[in-house]
């Protein structure tokens, strides 16, 4: 066994309900365990990940299943995208914005009323509100003409 294999192994915890292996030594700010390697602090998941499975590609982040920071349990890591991590956070509610119910105006998140875009939710009133002022802003400063009705 490596010498950082090795440092990992005494470093971590076996947890038997979750079966997630938590990392007890030394933690970033952001909760994920750090570890030194080659003069500079790695995240203990990413060691892990790469000792089990090589490499890992630029562009892709290192993700929990279990949405355990401290987990280093590798059947527990999968590789994703930084897009797919942010996805993971909002599917299962862990995002700071995914518990509230109505937008910043009072009008309820329900199907009718909320636009998906890029991941997050848009309150169909207030976009349509918006839309509406910046119409009628065009229209005074001469950048638009009013739509015609005709029968």
């Amino acid at each position: 066994m490596s010498d950082v294999a090795e440092r990992i192994r005494e470093l971590s915890t076996t947890i038997p309900e979750t079966s997630c292996i938590w990392w007890i030594g030394s933690n970033h700010s952001t909760g994920y365990g750090g570890v030194w390697l080659n003069g500079k602090v790695r995240g203990a998941h990413r060691v892990v990940y790469e000792l089990e499975h090589g490499p890992i590609p630029d562009g892709f982040v290192v993700r929990h299943k279990c949405d355990n920071r401290k987990c280093i349990n590798p059947d527990h890591l999968e590789l994703g995208t930084h897009r797919d991590n942010a996805n993971d956070c909002i599917n299962r509610g862990r995002h700071h914005l995914a518990s509230r119910t109505h937008c910043p105006s009072g009008h309820e998140f329900n199907e009718e009323n909320t636009i998906p875009y890029k991941g997050a939710r848009v309150c169909r009133t207030c976009k349509q509100e918006a839309n509406r002022r910046s119409y009628i802003k065009k229209l005074k400063l001469g950048k638009m003409r009013r739509k015609s009705s005709r029968s």
